[in-house]
């Protein structure tokens, strides 16, 4: 019982973890840029043209990899 304790909480722990390194690095990828106001503005917002186009790029590599492990074209 305890290693399966042990065996859920790596596998809840480790993806989180993940995520957060992921989210801090891409945060400081936008701040080192300067695409972003400073955090003590109200409403702030990322919204630039590059920002825009990498969202896009990492958007069609996922659904490329998508289709391609579904064997679906795209629609």
């Amino acid at each position: 019982m305890r290693h399966a304790l042990f065996l859920l909480l790596r596998l809840i722990c480790y993806p989180a973890l993940a995520v957060m390194l992921a989210a801090g690095a891409a945060l400081a990828v936008v701040w080192v840029n300067g695409q972003c106001p400073p955090f003590d503005a109200i409403g702030v917002t990322c919204a630039t043209g590059f920002s825009q186009a990498s969202g896009g790029v990492v958007l069609m590599v996922l659904d490329l990899k998508r289709w391609r492990r579904s064997g679906a074209a795209p629609a």
